[in-house]
């Protein structure tokens, strides 16, 4: 079972690669063979893991909501269902805001085309 600071220690993993992606891209000077090899690759992990993110926190809010609602006289039930929908919702808000930084690190302004975009 996951504890919380296993999941801190996830994101931060997660975070040191949407760092590379960014690096990749042109934070710094690397020759062009490399960015062609290597920032496909690692958009492509970054991708994959938004993904699976982004599953795994449908899943959660899903049980949660059968769980707040099948509960129906038991506090603690619902206090549990609802802290876990909530935890969903902050890792959704998390995955934006890497999104952001990573495009921050790149250069990109907002309205263009984000760096790991297809």
């Amino acid at each position: 079972m996951f504890t919380r600071y296993s999941f801190l220690r996830l994101f931060l993993v997660f975070l040191f690669l949407c760092n590379l992606v960014a690096v990749a891209d042109g934070a710094i000077d690397i020759p062009a063979s490399v960015k062609k090899v290597v920032r496909p690759v690692l958009c492509d992990i970054y991708g994959g893991f938004r993904d699976i993110a982004t599953g795994v926190a449908a899943v959660v809010m899903v049980i949660a909501g059968v769980k707040w609602t099948a509960s129906e006289n038991d506090p603690g039930a619902r206090k549990a269902a609802k802290d876990a929908m909530i935890h969903a919702i902050v890792g959704l808000l998390l995955l934006n805001v890497i999104d952001v930084v990573i495009n921050m690190a790149a250069g990109i302004k907002p309205g263009e085309k984000a760096m790991c975009e297809p």
